[in-house]
């Protein structure tokens, strides 16, 4: 069944990547051992799943207003919450150069769109 909900990282509709990691969260943190199921292509998608993605925003008229609502959002906190959950027990499977550059990614366009 986990290696099931590692799968649906690979989704195309970015829900289903959400609901996903927001399952693997609460399993990860309960029972630590699932992260045996991490490979390097759960990592690249983990990795394209904290890119801020501008096709994501969408904007909203509320009457003489616009408002920009970044859809995306949601999906990258997952990501990043993955990431600080499983951080201490995928030690011996992540460089730290892959935790620092998802970091940039977060921190880097997604404030600014």
């Amino acid at each position: 069944m986990v290696h099931a909900l590692f799968e649906l990282i690979y989704d195309k509709d970015y829900t289903v990547q959400k609901a996903a990691l927001g399952s693997l969260n609460t399993i990860v943190y309960h029972i630590p051992r699932s992260t045996h199921f991490v490979n390097k292509q759960f990592l690249e998608a983990l990795a394209n799943t904290c890119k801020f993605k501008p096709e994501l925003v969408k904007e909203y008229e509320l009457g003489p207003f616009k408002h920009k609502q970044d859809e995306g959002l949601p999906l990258r906190n997952a990501a990043f919450s993955f990431i600080d959950i499983a951080l201490e027990l995928l030690y011996d499977k992540i460089e730290f150069t892959y935790i620092i550059d998802q970091v940039e990614k977060g921190i880097g366009t997604s404030l600014f769109y």
